[in-house]
């Protein structure tokens, strides 16, 4: 295999890892559920903001020079630097990060340690978040290399054994406005800001690999690609596990409790540890790419007066 296409992989793997967070794991499957026979309509919604537009505005930082502040600059240097303090710090900082630990302890490991303490498992998270993003200039190898080939692997034995052995058949649920409600869940996963905000770390990472004008739009393009092309496999996995799910699963409570039910049907208890496992990964992944985005403008806005490994600390 040549580095172009390795380095691609490892790119596109990355940023389809980073987009995937525990909202993308959870909403899909209750979207199906509720869509019965209509989950292709479902994930044709749900591709447009969580796939395209995600990937769109990746491209559209790319093309406009690999920053933020770029895009935004025909619009005043003072909308970049508040746009970014509002995403950053008061939604990435405060709600984001934070959500993703505490998730990781509820929906993962709490699932495998039953009796672990709450302060012991966000402690693990944000030292595992520690030491990845202490190394921005390798983050992105990093994850594609280590976390995402975990995270796709289960993915792809939850969702495999549910395709290929189906709990049920979908059914008609009589469900309304299928397409414009999953385009709204979509979006409301955050990814179109992610793909904003992160866009960066990938392009510098594809600057590091020593990549220019045509071979670094070629990494680029392909590892949207890839990313784009995962995303879309794993919504329409898990939509269709939702939707033959209708029938075998009564009054599932909640979205998470839902996922569960399926996890469990598809592959019993093992699903349940694999779906544990998967939910770690996939707000690591995320957590990660935010926390180096975050740090690396909270550095620049401080005119590197802490440094960046200090804002990562924090």
């Amino acid at each position: 295999m040549s580095k172009v296409v390795q380095h691609t992989i490892i790119v596109g793997l990355a940023l389809f890892a980073i987009f995937f967070g525990a909202g993308n794991l959870i909403f899909p499957p209750s979207i199906g559920n509720s869509a019965g026979e209509s989950w292709i309509s479902a994930l044709m919604g749900f591709s447009l903001t969580g796939v395209i537009l995600p990937v769109l505005a990746v491209y559209a930082i790319y093309n406009t020079g690999g920053t933020v502040e770029a895009l935004t600059r025909p619009i005043g240097n003072w909308f970049y630097k508040a746009f970014n303090t509002v995403m950053m710090v008061c939604i990435g900082m405060v709600v984001t990060i934070p959500r993703m630990s505490a998730t990781t302890h509820e929906l993962g490991v709490s699932q495998i340690i039953p009796n672990i303490p709450l302060i012991a498992s966000v402690l693990a998270f944000f030292a595992i978040c520690f030491y990845f993003a202490m190394d921005q200039s390798n983050v992105i190898d990093k994850i594609g290399k280590w976390l995402t080939p975990v995270l796709v692997l289960i993915l792809i034995i939850l969702i495999g054994k549910g395709v290929l052995d189906p709990m049920g058949t979908a059914v008609n649920t009589g469900a309304e406005g299928v397409f414009a409600n999953s385009i709204i869940a979509a979006y409301q996963t955050g990814d179109v800001g992610t793909g904003i905000l992160c866009a960066p770390i990938f392009l510098a990472a594809i600057v590091g690999y020593g990549y220019k004008g045509k071979q670094s739009k070629k990494v680029a393009l392909g590892g949207m690609a890839i990313a784009a092309i995962g995303l879309i496999a794993v919504y329409g996995g898990l939509l269709y596990l939702g939707a033959t799910s209708n029938g075998i699963i009564t009054n599932p409570g909640s979205d998470t409790e839902l996922l569960a039910a399926i996890a469990f049907s598809v592959i019993g208890n093992l699903g349940k540890a694999l779906l544990a496992i998967c939910v770690v990964f996939a707000c690591l992944t995320s957590a990660i790419g935010v926390m180096v985005i975050s740090s690396q403008f909270l550095n620049e806005l401080t005119k590197e007066k802490l440094g960046y490994k200090t804002w990562v600390f924090i």
